[in-house]
């Protein structure tokens, strides 16, 4: 089974959540021995990275908690060709979804990604989609923006919602 990288790489214009420490990453020049050292600052949630319940959730598990089938393996790649600010359950085949597995969406935020500038605009799952995957118990759901949820949706329900089922939320994926 081929592997693909489909994370974001990381250098100090890599698009970073309003208010998250900017990327900044420094290398020294060559030392007495020749060797060069980097040294690299973010937050954790620069680029392509995983919410674990943890993230919103007091008593909820980190990710060393998890099998590592959890992250690895088949997934469901649903392209979303609606420029609608959320994805619903009209918007991919919900029959195809089933227990256990790892869906990935792909929406025109993938071309957001791409800039520098963050853009409030991008698409976001519904309450509703989030409800269905809690629902079919799957593994782990991701998004191609640097959020599953809406922009400035007050009290997070949706990483909420996923993550006291135990769905890990993969975001900002390329």
């Amino acid at each position: 089974m081929p592997y693909l990288d489909i994370s974001l790489p990381i250098h100090n214009q890599t698009l970073t959540w309003p208010g998250d420490p900017k990327i900044n990453i420094t290398t020294s020049p060559p030392g007495e021995d020749n060797a060069i050292l980097s040294q690299l600052n973010i937050g954790t949630h620069t680029g392509t990275h995983i919410d674990a319940p943890r993230h919103f959730i007091p008593q909820g598990k980190t990710l060393d908690q998890f099998p590592i089938e959890r992250f690895t393996g088949l997934c469901h790649v649903i392209t979303i060709k609606s420029s609608s600010p959320e994805i619903t359950l009209n918007d991919f085949k919900p029959e195809l979804i089933t227990p256990n597995s790892r869906i990935l969406f792909k929406t025109k935020n993938s071309k957001l990604l791409e800039s520098n500038k963050f853009n409030p605009q991008y698409t976001s799952l519904s309450i509703e989609v989030a409800q269905f995957l809690a629902d079919r118990q799957i593994w782990l759901v991701g998004i191609d923006y640097l959020s599953i949820e809406p922009y400035n949706n007050l009290g997070h329900p949706i990483h909420k919602l996923l993550l006291a089922k135990d769905i890990l939320i993969l975001e900002a994926i390329y």
